[in-house]
């Protein structure tokens, strides 16, 4: 079994991840359930995801991004903020802007080449399935964590909409 598909299958058996149908042979695109609130408004999947985890396998190893992809600015904007707000979880710095295409706003090795060089397609299996749980369980949370900002700040906007709305009945 290759890579690309032991990830595909880790992926779409986990019951906390959103495979997306913008994966490609080259990436694997996917989205935790904890932070698929952000508006899909996008344009690169059919599922209008903004925010997507793109896992590519290349030479310098498996990788996981997380990625702001085209859509409205304002939301682009805003995730891109954050993430420069948090240095520490995200590695961007504070200088710099959001690019119009596809922008990565985290990256994690979760394999080197060398780390599987010479093992077996249930050994690779066995590797995968503890970098991601790894992933799951230290950097997964933090980002969900700082990005519910984004979420907490989407619904003050809803609610002062909805205040100010002309349909609203008065009592």
């Amino acid at each position: 079994m290759e890579i690309y598909e032991c990830l595909t299958d880790i992926i779409e058996k986990d019951t906390n991840l959103i495979p997306d149908e913008s994966s490609s042979k080259s990436s694997i695109s996917f989205i935790s359930k904890d932070l698929d609130f952000v508006p899909k408004e996008g344009v690169r999947s059919k599922s209008g995801r903004m925010l997507l985890f793109d896992t590519y396998n290349g030479a310098q190893g498996v990788i996981i991004y997380l990625r702001i992809h085209p859509g409205p600015q304002e939301i682009r904007q805003r995730l891109y903020e954050i993430a420069r707000e948090n240095t520490d979880l995200f590695g961007l710095t504070k200088e710099g802007n959001l690019t119009a295409q596809s922008f990565s706003i985290y990256r994690n090795f979760i394999l080197r080449p060398r780390d599987y060089e010479d093992i077996d397609a249930e050994e690779l299996r066995e590797i995968l399935v503890s970098k991601l749980d790894d992933f799951k369980n230290t950097d997964l949370p933090k980002i969900v964590d700082k990005l519910s900002v984004f979420q907490s700040k989407k619904d003050e906007i809803q609610m002062v909409k909805a205040k100010s709305s002309p349909d609203r009945q008065i009592c």
